[in-house]
């Protein structure tokens, strides 16, 4: 990222977790889910693959499994995975695994983890384009879906 993304990305970042959204971890989850389901997996070649894998955070979130029955399904499925063929569906493949993590599902933050969890959400959506594109999207399906500001 350049100075001028930086400063962007920075400002994005802060508006989301100033945003009341940010009070109700459960809609912040909700909406990251939401936003993969309608821009990201589409945008991939694998998407049948990608949905099977948010189902299992959906299932997680509703109670129908644990965080050991969630962790297990994701390594079988990981292990399914089909061979990509480009680092942009290694890239979308990396958010929706990042979504699929019950500590972020959990609001959980490892003692090792240096930065937030939407941090590390709003780098991964950057890193699909090298751009703010994404990023920016999300900030506005945030704004738009539970008209937070």
């Amino acid at each position: 990222m350049n100075n001028k993304e930086i400063y962007r990305f920075t400002t994005i970042l802060d508006a989301i977790e100033d945003s009341d959204i940010m009070d109700d971890y459960s809609k912040f989850i909700n909406c990251c889910i939401k936003f993969a389901q309608k821009k990201i997996i589409p945008i991939s070649n694998y998407a049948e693959y990608l949905e099977k894998l948010i189902q299992f955070s959906i299932c997680f979130l509703n109670g129908k499994i644990d965080a050991k029955t969630l962790n297990q399904a994701i390594n079988r499925a990981y292990q399914e995975k089909p061979i990509y063929h480009s680092d942009y569906d290694e890239k979308i493949l990396s958010v929706i695994l990042y979504l699929t993590n019950d500590d972020f599902l959990s609001n959980l933050t490892p003692e090792d983890q240096q930065d937030t969890h939407l941090s590390y959400f709003l780098n991964l959506l950057y890193e699909i384009q090298n751009s703010l594109i994404l990023c920016e999207e999300f900030y506005y399906f945030i704004i738009s879906t539970y008209n937070y500001d």
